[in-house]
């Protein structure tokens, strides 16, 4: 039981780091659709993001009557900055992540999509708290739907065709 006690005091102790660093939350747009984004700075100016987004291409192209969902993760790593004349900072980034959701791909009809989701982009933030971030985020991944009772998996073609026109990133700095 003092083990269970200090292993919980230990993690909630631990969490409170989390709370004292910068976060950001905000809006995505590209030519798939749209979704709210959110980050956590860590350590060496690296960050976490977490996304939430409707994948409206296969609705206005015809090819869904409804849009996907897809949620996603990646851990981001700085590997350059620089800091302007006028006090605002461009930050260059790339890291690996996971991507999971229910999307219409090329070809197929809605299906479970899952698969390895990587990034890299530039975000300035600003002197006051905005940040703009522009990202290319390719999926390679699984495209799973059922067809007169069996499972069909294909490669998640939307996941890389769609990657070739960035993301662009509004978020609230707090």
């Amino acid at each position: 039981m003092r083990i269970c006690v200090a292993v919980l005091a230990a993690l909630v102790l631990s969490l409170g780091g989390l709370y004292a660093q910068p976060k950001a939350a905000g809006c995505i747009f590209s030519t798939s659709g749209l979704g709210v984004t959110y980050e956590h700075s860590m350590e060496k100016g690296n960050f976490l993001s977490a996304d939430l987004s409707l994948d409206t291409d296969a609705v206005i192209w015809k090819r869904a009557d409804h849009p996907g969902v897809t949620a996603s993760f990646v851990w981001n790593m700085v590997f350059a900055e620089k800091d302007s004349a006028y006090g605002n900072r461009i930050s260059f980034f790339a890291g690996p992540g996971l991507m999971a959701g229910y999307v219409t791909d090329y070809g197929s009809k809605a299906g479970i999509a899952f698969g390895l989701k990587g990034c890299i982009g530039v975000e300035c933030r600003f002197r006051r708290p905005f940040i703009l971030s522009a990202t290319l985020s390719p999926t390679i991944g699984t495209h799973m739907t059922s067809k007169d009772g069996n499972t069909m998996m294909k490669l998640y073609r939307c996941g890389l065709i769609e990657t070739i026109i960035p993301n662009i990133g509004i978020k609230y700095a707090f």
